[in-house]
């Protein structure tokens, strides 16, 4: 049974992004937990993605938004999402930033990230 951190995951452990490098050694600690106790790789990587996405920043405020989708866009870049998911979840964006008055009538961004 393998125990190696999947190569695209280990490439990325030291992030510069304080939200990604988070969900990445959540994701890490999960499928390392999962491998110890002895379950498929296939299994310690839904349980690791299924983590990775749970860490991710709350949609409320700024910065967390801004957070959110560097991790969304992060976790589409090395496959632990589709891209129909993070389809879903920029939707789930769009609407917090709706909610939180930063888009303007005509539907595009009127903030700038901090």
């Amino acid at each position: 049974m393998p125990s190696a951190i999947p190569i695209r995951i280990h490439k990325q452990g030291n992030h510069k992004n304080p939200a990604i490098a988070r969900c990445l050694s959540a994701w890490i600690y999960a499928y390392k937990q999962k491998i110890a106790e002895k379950e498929t790789e296939h299994e310690a990587k839904e349980v690791a993605n299924d983590t990775f996405l749970r860490t991710m920043p709350p949609l409320s405020g700024l910065e967390n938004i801004c957070d959110f989708i560097a991790c969304v866009n992060f976790a589409y870049r090395i496959e632990l999402i589709s891209r129909n998911d993070s389809t879903h979840y920029l939707a789930q964006v769009k609407s917090a930033l709706a909610a939180n008055g930063l888009q303007s009538k005509n539907g595009h961004n009127s903030f700038k990230r901090p």
